[in-house]
């Protein structure tokens, strides 16, 4: 047990007593030789095309060192270190880089020791930017503490300053071949059919393409779709040109007009990657499906009689039938000696008439009847191809008296044998007089 000496109990309750009265003495923290320093550097890749428009994220970070703590009783605590850069304001500049800086300049807030903030800025590369790496400055505007100054024993005077630096961050721009379509044409491309499409392009870059190949590319849902669709082009300089063929076929049921198709052309660059130039998207001139009116649209066939038929074929659609032949597709009741004719070739609006031969059963219902007509033809790419057919109506009627008495073997037998009776009794009453 611990033993407290008699005579020092008096001054030992005098000072416990004074702490209990008075309490802890305060004490704030102070800092000495601390200034904020900031850095700079992208946040991600720094590799960019020209001809795009990026978003460059600069990484703003306070790498201050820590200076000297000092406990100081009685006094307030700083609001903020000396360290910690107040009110940043950050923003990029162009430089000498081919560049175009969209965004204006930013207010992050504060940036306290050791913390770090990253900067959106929308940054435009021009189409025709030379390759190379450039130097993007990067100004920073802030305030710190500069120092405290203490009036009497109660009141601190916060001295700050201002402060306007230059960091700088870089950029590489990798060089891009860009081109452009400088002629398009369709040989005839139809719905349901292949066709060939002749394209040229030209190199208006400042780049050379080493390798290239250009291809054709689908665009989206369009139904112009690439059958051969590559085609090897070598070194591309600026200024050089290229003409090729690709071929792509288009689904039955497209319409007729213009639909998207994509080009890119693949390239080996300075660093001998294998890249891809920015899509050019052109347009393919589609026609509608080969179409053919027929006239007379109706014939009459009486029942067990045949009838050559004189038929006027027209095209009606936007492609030219090369060889063409129409051909009627006979079915009972009919029958044909001469169902197919030769039609030439017809040009979108011509026409020929030619001729086919249809019978029909004698014991065939009165009715209309529709027999198909369809014409089949050569395209641009000497395919063989058969249109969709048209309807050729036949009205089947009872045959007229003249027609039953000159059809009736019987009846032309009676015919005759009065004719021949006829003739026998003029002859012997002429003889007679």
């Amino acid at each position: 047990m611990t033993t407290i000496n008699r005579k020092a109990l008096p001054l030992f309750c005098i000072i416990l007593t004074a702490g209990l009265i008075l309490g802890p003495v305060q004490a704030a923290e102070k800092y000495l030789g601390e200034s904020p320093d900031l850095a700079v550097s992208i946040a991600g890749a720094n590799e960019y095309y020209p001809g795009k428009e990026v978003t460059i994220s600069v990484l703003v970070e306070n790498r201050a060192t820590p200076g000297t703590k000092i406990i100081a009783p009685g006094q307030d605590q700083w609001p903020d270190r000396p360290t910690t850069a107040k009110l940043v304001r950050v923003a990029l500049l162009p430089g000498d880089a081919p560049v175009i800086i969209r965004t204006d300049p930013q207010m992050i807030g504060d940036l306290p020791l050791g913390s770090s903030r990253s900067v959106p800025f929308q940054v435009k590369i021009p189409e025709g930017a030379r390759g190379g790496t450039y130097t993007l400055p990067v100004d920073l505007q802030y305030t710190s503490i500069s120092f405290a100054e203490q009036v009497g024993t109660d009141t601190q005077i916060l001295h700050y300053k201002d402060a306007n630096i230059t960091r700088s961050v870089e950029v590489k721009v990798r060089p891009r071949l860009v081109f452009t379509v400088t002629n398009v044409t369709g040989a005839e491309i139809s719905s349901g059919q292949e066709g060939e499409l002749a394209v040229t392009i030209r190199n208006n870059g400042t780049f050379k393409g080493r390798d290239a190949t250009v291809r054709i590319i689908r665009h989206d849902g369009s139904p112009v779709i690439p059958v051969e669709g590559s085609a090897y082009i070598g070194d591309f300089a600026p200024g050089d040109s290229f003409s090729t063929m690709f071929r792509v076929r288009v689904p039955d049921d497209a319409q007729g007009t213009t639909y998207p198709l994509d080009l890119v052309i693949r390239y080996r660059d300075d660093e001998d990657d294998l890249v891809d130039s920015d899509r050019e998207t052109i347009g393919v001139p589609v026609h509608g499906r080969a179409e053919f009116s027929i006239e007379p649209a109706e014939v009459t066939i009486p029942r067990g009689l045949s009838r050559d038929i004189a038929l006027t074929i027209r095209n009606t659609g936007p492609v030219t039938l090369r060889s063409a032949q129409a051909r009627v597709k006979v079915i009972e009741p009919f029958s044909s000696s001469k169902y197919t004719a030769a039609l030439g070739d017809l040009a979108p609006g011509e026409e020929a008439t030619v001729t086919v031969s249809l019978a029909v059963d004698k014991s065939a219902t009165r009715k209309v009847y529709g027999l198909d007509t369809e014409i089949q033809y050569r395209d641009a790419l000497d395919n063989i191809v058969v249109t969709s057919p048209s309807t050729l109506r036949i009205a089947v009627v009872d045959r007229n008296i003249i027609e039953s008495v000159t059809t009736n073997p019987v009846s032309i037998s009676i015919i005759v044998a009065v004719i021949l009776g006829a003739v026998y009794f003029y002859y012997r009453r002429k003889k007679g007089e």
